[in-house]
């Protein structure tokens, strides 16, 4: 007599469906993992900028540097300009971004957008007397992060969360 070795048909479909069962329960924890880096990383890059220029107005207060967003906002990137006495600024450094799901909108202290550019003067105070915040988040992911430069131009960080309607606190969208 013959036997035959090999997997029936029954131990095929558990293996399968335990395999869609452990996908189903990982693939959102890998895309919330993903949108959560792309915001650090945005949050780390425009940290970086801002203590560029913040150094550059104290090192050489006659530079003249601002910070702007790219023409398709601040979600897409942002440049690095020294301004001039004739137009056009003298771009100093830009930083591009592709869609990849994360918003950045620079917001008054009332949640407001505002399309102001990012000045530093020479002691390392900022040019806008109330200061700046920067709303990094997404709507695919519970949380978000919000920059806050004060009048002084100390730039400080913190996690926010999504209100109800997907937005973080400021209109973030």
């Amino acid at each position: 007599m013959k036997t035959q070795s090999g997997f029936s048909i029954i131990e095929l479909i558990v293996v399968v469906t335990l395999i869609a069962v452990s996908a189903s329960i990982i693939l959102p924890g890998i895309q919330n993992m993903y949108i959560s880096s792309r915001i650090t990383s945005k949050t780390n890059d425009l940290i970086v900028t801002l203590n560029y220029l913040k150094t550059n107005a104290m090192t050489r207060p006659n530079a003249g540097l601002q910070l702007i967003p790219a023409t398709t906002g601040w979600s897409h990137g942002w440049q690095v300009e020294q301004k001039t006495d004739t137009p056009p600024n003298k771009i100093v450094q830009i930083f591009e971004f592709g869609n990849d799901q994360v918003n950045i909108n620079l917001v008054d202290s009332a949640g407001s957008s505002i399309t102001t550019p990012v000045v530093y003067l020479s002691r390392g105070r900022v040019q806008q007397t109330i200061g700046y915040n920067f709303l990094i988040c997404s709507t695919k992911s519970l949380i978000g992060r919000r920059i806050t430069i004060d009048h002084r131009g100390t730039i400080s960080t913190e996690h926010c969360a999504l209100t109800a309607s997907g937005e973080c606190p400021g209109n973030c969208t």
